[in-house]
């Protein structure tokens, strides 16, 4: 008795111990098609990532790759790329700029994916921390009704009025990321 008290106890615990299934390794080969888009998605990613940008969102269904909007390139950091010119280094050192990027990866009329790189270009727009005036100097250092209110809601962790004002499309920095995903893709040295 018994012992068949402890092999039902052993069977039990044995039961509930069982691995889960491991799930089946495929050995359908992708389609050309598949392995096509699966390339060019790797690939915008690879050089997002060079680029120092940070994924956002990956959409694969409907082909889309957006990051979030980083500050731009300043005149002295010399390792960042997202400055296609020296003009933007210079404004982004004067005044932050943000740079978003947004890929869609279509097929052409040949059956292809391509991708379509967008950069948005947008500013910072604090209006209650620029000085244009002797007065707007003088009540800096008061603290007036509007500062108690920044100062407060920050000391709770709450968004102060930060919105960014779109200032158009950055074409060549859309080029140049664009032409780094081609040239990954081709295999091409840079």
């Amino acid at each position: 008795m018994r012992n068949h008290l402890l092999f039902i106890a052993l069977t039990g615990l044995l039961a509930g111990c069982q691995a889960a299934p491991q799930p089946m390794a495929t050995t359908r080969p992708v389609s050309a098609e598949q392995a096509d888009y699966d390339a060019v998605w790797q690939a915008s990613l690879d050089v997002l990532r060079e680029y120092d940008f940070r994924v956002d969102r990956q959409d694969r269904r409907d082909g889309i790759i957006t990051t979030y909007p980083m500050t731009g390139k300043s005149w002295f950091e010399f390792a960042r790329q997202d400055a296609a010119t020296a003009r933007d280094a210079w404004e982004s050192s004067l005044q932050t700029i943000y740079r978003a990027v947004e890929i869609r990866v279509d097929r052409d009329s040949s059956g292809k994916c391509r991708p379509t790189v967008r950069v948005l270009v947008s500013r910072c727009d604090r209006p209650d921390l620029q000085i244009t005036n002797a007065s707007q100097a003088f009540e800096m250092f008061r603290l007036t009704p509007r500062r108690r209110e920044v100062r407060e809601r920050r000391a709770y962790g709450e968004q102060v009025d930060v919105r960014p004002v779109p200032l158009g499309e950055d074409e060549k920095l859309a080029r140049k990321i664009q032409a780094d995903i081609e040239k990954k893709l081709t295999g091409r040295p840079e």
